[in-house]
C-alpha cells in the first residue's frame, strides 16, 4: 500500500477521485496545512499545488528530514 498525502487546494474532487480509483493507494487529502504536516512524514507520495512563504518552509523542512519516506512529489498547476 502506498501512502499518498494530497494538499487539496487545486482540482480537489478530480484528483481525489483519480487517486481513490488506483489500486494500493492509501490517500489522505486535506486543505489544512497543519493536517498535511502531521501526515507527511509517513507518506511516500506528496501531491500539492504551489505553496508560499512560511508554509513552503515547513513543508520543505519535512521533505528534507533524514527520516522522510517521501520518494515522489507531484506538483499540480492550473
Amino acid at each position: 500500500m502506498t501512502r499518498v498525502v494530497f494538499l487539496a487546494r487545486l482540482a480537489k474532487d478530480d484528483v481525489v477521485a483519480c487517486l481513490k480509483a488506483q489500486p494500493n493507494v492509501d490517500l489522505f487529502a486535506s486543505e489544512d496545512t497543519d493536517e498535511i504536516l502531521r501526515e507527511l512524514p509517513g507518506a511516500e507520495v506528496f501531491v500539492t499545488a504551489d505553496t508560499r512563504g512560511d508554509e513552503s518552509k515547513k513543508i520543505a523542512d519535512l521533505l528534507h528530514a533524514p527520516n522522510r519516506k517521501v520518494k515522489w512529489v507531484h506538483c499540480l498547476s492550473a
